[in-house]
């Protein structure tokens, strides 16, 4: 449960941030599932299992550069992950409908 408090904390921290855009700052933040990092090996190795492993670095790079082009962005939240692909919008949404997908990966 701490999880998803920190989770909405750091995306209502994000989007009180996207007024800046007006002065030529944009804030947005990633959001993957887990990359294969120290901190990550950490992590109960059935837990990664359940997300279909560690997410490729590469894809987060991908994803910061899809951020970065999008000059529309700012106040975002890029959620990236292996069930969902790329996508813009809240984590805990249930219907995939309500945000708008950048790109799937299959």
């Amino acid at each position: 449960m701490r999880t998803i408090f920190v989770i909405g904390s750091v995306v209502m921290f994000t989007r009180s941030l996207a007024p800046f855009k007006r002065q030529g700052i944009r804030i947005n933040v990633l959001c993957p599932e887990f990359v294969q990092t120290d901190l990550a090996e950490k992590v109960n190795s059935s837990t990664i299992d359940q997300l279909r492993g560690y997410l490729p670095m590469e894809r987060v790079v991908e994803g910061a550069f899809e951020l970065i082009r999008d000059e529309s962005k700012a106040g975002s939240c890029l959620w990236i992950t292996d069930r969902r692909g790329m996508s813009i919008g809240q984590l805990l949404q249930k219907k995939q409908n309500t945000s708008s997908t950048l790109r799937k990966h299959a």
